[in-house]
């Protein structure tokens, strides 16, 4: 972020207007979508990121329970999918039967981009 308010504050004599900063966080958030999130995803399977959108549903951390009542997957397999991602470091236990995302952004990067197998 702080390298694209650079830029945005030389292209304009060193002042930022809210446009800006607006500009300055798109390209930030584009960068980490394009360099941090889609790298990886590039190794998750589609099971994997079924349940990474399971997750999505809700608000905050996700309950293992739910996400295999939303993937219809057996209790087995969402513990195996669960230490897949752990180990991907896409997501991380915050609590007994409970996961969240690590990397910032993939929540929304997964919930605009529904239909990116």
């Amino acid at each position: 972020m702080g390298y694209f308010l650079w830029q945005e504050a030389e292209q304009a004599s060193n002042t930022l207007d809210a446009s800006a900063v607006v500009r300055a966080v798109s390209a930030a958030r584009r960068r980490n979508e394009r360099v941090v999130i889609e790298a990886a995803l590039s190794t998750t399977s589609g099971r994997d990121r079924d349940f990474l959108r399971a997750m999505v549903e809700d608000s905050g951390p996700s309950s293992t329970m739910n996400i295999g009542t939303r993937t219809r997957m057996r209790p087995n397999a969402v513990g195996n999918y669960r230490t897949r991602l752990i180990d991907a470091g896409l997501i991380e236990s915050t609590g007994y039967g409970v996961v969240d995302f690590t990397i910032p952004g993939l929540r929304e990067y997964l919930d605009s981009h529904p239909s990116k197998r």
